[in-house]
């Protein structure tokens, strides 16, 4: 089972600074002294300078936060059910109607309007910069079908949309955009699916899960600004999985 310690952290410990530039790119500060499982973790983690909006408990069925850094990114984030837990949408859905959706119940007030006041700095103007992108290989047997996934999981009324099926070994997109959105949803094995974007130069992280079979990630990640964002799923080599990444140029 992966966790959420990776090899390089302790070759970052032994070769400090001769491997910094891998430090940096793959190691996550996250320790685990109570000893959690995986899903556990996932469920708690939180950044510094992150302020919980709301959060649905699903049970068995996973979980999603919503939530507001310091530097006025809005987060959503989330390990659910393959099935049956988020709807078949293609239109784009702003957080406080997901909310909505799955729980049944009014959103809070302060969702509302922190998607409102994010919005309200998006502009159609702005630089354009060539995505990066490595799509992992692909393969002909999954367990979960492919068209399932593209149901759920590819909307298509974005500026962009990513959808791959059917993969084996590390996929990524980094790309220079006011939002971005992913799923990712192992068919065999487990993955680790990360959500980052650059801050000042720096990488910043948002959120570092471990997804097995029959869950699906949920990350988005909006405004104020266009910055480099980053969906991957890595740790993947022998693993089966679908990964979709959209949002706003």
């Amino acid at each position: 089972m992966k966790m959420l310690t990776k090899s390089v952290s302790a070759l970052c410990a032994v070769y400090g600074i001769m491997l910094f530039s891998a430090c940096e790119k793959e190691a996550i500060e996250q320790t685990n002294p109570m000893n959690l499982s995986v899903k556990e973790q996932n469920r708690n983690q939180q950044i510094e300078g992150e302020s919980l909006i709301a959060s649905l408990d699903l049970g068995a069925k996973g979980f999603i936060n919503f939530s507001r850094l310091d530097d006025g990114e809005l987060i959503v984030s989330g390990v659910v059910s393959t099935e049956g837990v988020l709807p078949n949408v293609n239109e784009q859905l702003p957080p406080a109607d997901l909310y909505t959706l799955v729980s049944g119940k009014e959103a809070p007030k302060a969702l509302i309007e922190a998607y409102e006041e994010v919005m309200s700095k998006y502009s159609t103007q702005g630089e354009v910069r060539k995505d990066q992108t490595a799509e992992g290989v692909i393969e002909n047997t999954p367990l979960m079908s492919s068209g399932t996934f593209k149901d759920k999981y590819c909307p298509q009324n974005w500026d962009y949309l990513y959808c791959w099926t059917n993969r084996t070994g590390t996929s990524y997109v980094e790309a220079y955009k006011y939002s971005m959105h992913s799923h990712a949803s192992p068919y065999r094995g487990s993955v680790r699916h990360r959500l980052r974007y650059k801050s000042f130069g720096s990488w910043k992280l948002v959120r570092d899960y471990v997804t097995e079979v029959g869950e699906t990630t949920l990350f988005s990640c909006y405004g104020p600004l266009r910055r480099t964002r980053e969906s991957k799923v890595f740790e993947a080599s022998g693993d089966g999985y679908h990964h979709s990444i959209y949002g706003t140029n």
